[in-house]
This record gives structure tokens, C-alpha cells and sequence, in this order.
């Protein structure tokens, strides 16, 4: 009965040794610690090579995983929840202040609303991402890039807008509610110009925070996309590593 014709890797050094070169397979070995169960002698019926494909494909989707224990964990979840109340009480507030006759600032209202409602929806859909997606992750975190920065950035807009027309509103107000039989302005009065309504200065402090809030989201947001991006850099870099093995043992 003909012995297998089964070559070990220490015989296969040692038939490498007197021929003088050593064989592909253990010269393109990454480390010497990889050990191959066994090499066959080359023959012509011999398949040939195989090449493994990376098992990560181009769409795929790295997600940062983090843990709702976590410090930023729970943060995050006061952050959203901080944001989805102030969001109410901004919503309130101007329908408050839309609901007075005759006011300049009153128009103001109805642009606020739209952004403190998007900042609460979109708060409330991470939080519900959260608690469906099994392991916590939230939404996509590029989605909150962009996101977060359209929020951030219209209630800025909005806040710096209800401070001027409300200043105008109320200086406006007081000049013509002060001019005196003979044509003189603050005639009779304090000669201090009027001052925006208490529930506008209220408006801008709760846009002030909702956009401190969707700020701290959006760079925690930024810091997530880049760590995903060298996630799958890394991932990569590691398939293609042992794809080059598995090839040049294969040879």
C-alpha cells in the first residue's frame, strides 16, 4: 500500500534546505508563528490557486457601537431628551406670543416653530432608534452631521431674529406712544425706549439652548463618522492582509 504523500512543514524546510531555496509557501509566510496542517506535493491534476474574496463589501456599514451605560451614553440620552422638552416649551412660548394682536414680534413665531418642531422629531426618531435597533446603536451617524448643523444653525438664525425685530417692535412702540402736543419725542414719559416682550427674551434663551444642544450633538456626531470611516479602513487593511496570505500560501 503506497504511503500518503504528505509532507510536513518541517520536511518540507529540510527537502528546501539541500535543494537550496525554501519554498514559497514558508517564504511568504507572514510570521512564523502561521502553521498550515499540511502540504501535498505539486502534480499536474492540482487545482488551481484560489483567491478569497474580502468578506466586506463596498456598501457595508460600520456602525460606532456605544454602550447605553456608557458616560457619553447616558449624556447623550439627557442630551436628547433635554432637547426634545426644550423643543416644547420653545413651540409653546411662540404660539403664546403669536396669539397677542398688534405685535411685530408675533410673526416671528410662526418661523420659530418649524425648527424647534424638526429638533424634537428628529430627537425623538434617536430614541427610538435606539431602543429598537438591538445594541443601541442610534441613526446613521453622517445623517447626524448634517442633521444636527441645519438645526444648530436655523435656531441661531431664528433667535438673532426675534432679538432685533423685538427690540425694533418695542422701541418703535415707545417713540410713538411718547410724543408729546408739541412734536417732541418722550415727552412726558421715563426717556428710556421700550424693551421686548419678557416671553421673547424667553423664546431666545430656549433657542439659545436648543442650538448649544444640537451643537454637542453635531461635533459628538462628527467624532462618530470618523471613527466609522477608520473602522472600515482598518477592516479593510485586515481582509486584504489575509487575502495576500491565503494566496501566497495557496502558491
Amino acid at each position: 500500500m503506497p504511503a500518503d504523500k504528505t509532507l510536513g512543514l518541517g520536511t518540507l524546510i529540510r527537502m528546501s534546505h539541500k535543494n537550496g531555496a525554501l519554498p514559497s509557501a514558508v517564504s511568504r509566510s507572514p510570521s512564523p508563528s502561521m502553521r498550515m496542517p499540511a502540504f501535498r506535493e505539486a502534480s499536474p491534476s492540482n487545482d488551481p490557486p484560489m483567491y478569497i474574496a474580502s468578506t466586506i463589501p463596498e456598501n457595508e456599514t460600520i456602525m460606532p457601537r456605544t454602550s447605553s451605560l456608557s458616560p457619553w451614553g447616558r449624556a447623550k440620552l439627557i442630551l436628547n431628551i433635554t432637547s426634545i422638552g426644550n423643543a416644547i416649551v420653545t413651540m409653546v412660548l411662540t404660539s403664546f406670543m403669536a396669539s397677542a394682536p398688534n405685535d411685530m414680534t408675533n410673526a416671528i413665531g410662526f418661523f420659530i416653530a418649524p425648527p424647534a418642531a424638526a429638533a424634537a422629531l428628529w430627537n425623538v426618531a434617536e430614541l427610538a432608534r435606539r431602543v429598537d435597533v438591538p445594541g443601541g446603536n442610534g441613526i446613521h451617524p453622517g445623517a447626524h452631521v448634517g442633521i444636527r448643523l441645519v438645526l444648530c444653525g436655523s435656531l441661531i438664525t431664528m433667535a438673532s431674529m426675534i432679538t432685533s425685530l423685538g427690540f425694533m417692535s418695542a422701541n418703535t412702540r415707545a417713540a410713538y406712544r411718547e410724543v408729546g402736543p408739541d412734536g417732541a419725542v418722550f415727552v412726558g414719559g421715563s426717556g428710556q425706549k421700550g424693551d421686548a416682550p419678557p416671553v421673547a427674551w424667553a423664546i431666545i434663551a430656549m433657542c439659545g439652548v436648543g442650538a448649544a444642544i444640537e451643537f454637542v450633538l453635531f461635533v459628538r456626531a462628527c467624532c462618530e463618522e470618523d471613527w466609522r470611516r477608520k473602522a472600515i479602513k482598518r477592516a479593510r487593511r485586515e481582509e486584504m492582509r489575509k487575502v495576500e496570505c491565503a494566496c501566497g500560501i495557496r502558491e
